[in-house]
């Protein structure tokens, strides 16, 4: 079972959950699962999160860049915002070489505005 990380908890977040984060300003909210075991490293030998990269879209938005600890990034609902029950997953295209925000800011941006919490 992989635990998920809770925010303060001492877990140092990668450049691109950073980025994640504060694009959509939330940067002290996100809950992070890391997708793979033990302590996020990939198996595949990349465990330097410095290795993480942003460089713009070409929308010019924010795209994550050589991606070696993957992890999928929970946002809880804004505070004084009550819960509705309703979660949705998003995952921006790309793979390990890129991650697109700009998809992923739009889409909670919307997902937001209509209650999804």
């Amino acid at each position: 079972m992989i635990a998920a990380i809770q925010p303060n908890s001492g877990y140092s977040f990668t450049v691109g959950e950073k980025e994640l984060l504060k694009t959509i300003g939330r940067e002290s909210d996100g809950i992070v699962i890391p997708l793979w075991p033990g302590d996020g490293d990939s198996p595949n030998g990349g465990s330097d999160s410095s290795a993480e990269t942003i460089k713009p879209s070409r929308s010019g938005k924010p795209a994550i860049r050589n991606v070696d600890k993957p992890s999928i990034v929970v946002i809880p609902p804004p505070k004084g915002v009550t819960p509705t029950g309703t979660m949705m997953l998003f995952a921006p295209g790309g793979g390990y070489g890129s991650l697109s925000l700009p998809n992923a800011v739009d889409i909670y941006n919307w997902a937001s505005a209509i209650g999804a919490h």
